[in-house]
């Protein structure tokens, strides 16, 4: 049992030791034999884990959505709006480890015509995100901060596109959406429409301290 444990311990280890990898040299520039060397390992000692390089970079990209998802699951319990801003502020690179996510997040994104299977990867976590933005329109509408002829399903994908494209922005240089407070504003113009009347949006991100 000891040698089961462990060896799952080593391929955690090894998942985010490649995470980290790939989030400095691109999924373009990652060879194992550099991966190895970050790890201060055996490049054969790789493949005592995992069966080749392609089934690395796919449960690295499934591991590497864990966090969010245990983020987002945090807010479910809160207040529409509430809930709902605290959640997409997960999803958007707006902080250190926000950023992080979403440079890793696009790395593997442009390499999927190499690793087809990451694109169920990538429609999972996708279906993930907008189950929780929906989720808190829902809840908004009932409690008529939403607009009663909202439709929920439509908006839900609006923001999901709105988090996906800031998510791509946010690695080209120069982009005039990469600050926190741009982005903000993009997801405040998005909403605004659909609030009702005497519903303000909030003008700002939500502080994610507490639930870090």
């Amino acid at each position: 049992m000891a040698r089961t444990v462990d060896r799952e311990q080593r391929r955690l280890e090894i998942l985010e030791g490649f995470h980290q990898y790939v989030g400095r040299v691109g999924l373009h520039g990652a060879t194992s034999r550099g991966l190895a060397r970050e790890m201060g390992m055996a490049a054969g000692s790789l493949w005592n884990y995992f069966e080749n390089f392609d089934e690395l970079i796919v449960e690295a990209y499934r591991s590497s959505f864990e966090p969010l998802e245990a983020r987002l699951s945090v807010h479910d319990a809160e207040p529409g709006l509430d809930g709902l801003a605290r959640a997409v502020s997960e999803m958007l690179p707006m902080t250190e480890f926000t950023q992080e996510e979403g440079d890793l997040s696009v790395a593997f994104m442009g390499n999927m015509g190499r690793h087809p299977e990451l694109y169920a990867i990538q429609a999972r976590i996708e279906r993930v995100m907008a189950d929780h933005i929906r989720l808190h329109l829902e809840a908004a509408q009932r409690d008529g901060d939403l607009k009663p002829e909202a439709d929920v399903a439509r908006l839900t994908e609006v923001l999901l596109v709105v988090v996906i494209g800031l998510q791509m922005q946010w690695v080209v240089p120069g982009s005039h959406n990469r600050t926190p407070e741009a982005q903000w504003r993009v997801l405040s113009d998005t909403m605004r429409p659909w609030l009702a009347d005497g519903v303000e949006v909030l003008e700002s991100p939500p502080d994610l301290s507490d639930a870090r």
